[in-house]
């Protein structure tokens, strides 16, 4: 049984991509997901002068960077709508900058690290919005993850062939790695 059990870990060497998961679902441990940056960008009409109309920036409005030699193209886009309402245009002047705003949630188009974007890096109306002059995020976009790489995964596969029982060294590793899923990296369990 334990030959066997050296056997199973060697071939987790040998696999990878659609294999690994094959091998990762036989011990019901299925590749991490990858996770969507997110932030908030904050439209601004640049003038003193407050709109004439309602400036509305609607749910699914494509925001994107410009793009750097070093950097690529990437774009969020607004989850909820919001509306700066001219009725109430003096409680959205930001008097320091000049210019009435409108801060709206937003997240990453897709999932990985490269969304995490400086503040100021979000800055081109990739959909354009009547009325307003600007967009800009005004802190970093957080919490973009790629999806798990083989060797993240071929660990976790690993600690759950050896780790089986709780009451065991690994067993307790592999319980606190799954509890507190991606917050941490490795586990040592000190007896």
């Amino acid at each position: 049984k334990e030959a066997q059990k050296i056997v199973d870990l060697q071939v987790l060497d040998k696999v990878s991509g659609t294999d690994l998961d094959a091998e990762g679902g036989n011990e019901r441990a299925e590749r991490l997901p990858g996770r969507k940056a997110t932030g908030k960008v904050t439209y601004y009409l640049a003038s003193t002068t407050p709109p004439s109309a309602d400036l509305t920036v609607l749910s699914g409005t494509v925001v994107s960077n410009t793009p750097t030699v070093t950097g690529g193209q990437f774009s969020v886009v607004t989850t909820q709508t919001k509306t700066l309402s001219v009725t109430q245009a003096a409680a959205f002047f930001v008097a320091s900058r000049s210019r009435y705003e409108l801060e709206v949630a937003a997240e990453a188009t897709a999932a990985g690290t490269g969304y995490n974007l400086a503040t100021g890096r979000y800055n081109r109306m990739t959909t354009t919005v009547s009325g307003f002059t600007g967009v800009e995020n005004r802190t970093a976009f957080t919490g973009g993850e790629a999806t798990e790489e083989d060797d993240e995964y071929r660990k976790r596969i690993r600690l759950r062939k050896i780790g089986r029982d709780i009451g065991t060294k690994n067993g307790l590793v592999r319980f606190i790695l799954d509890k507190f899923d991606r917050q941490i990296d490795e586990a040592e369990v000190v007896l």
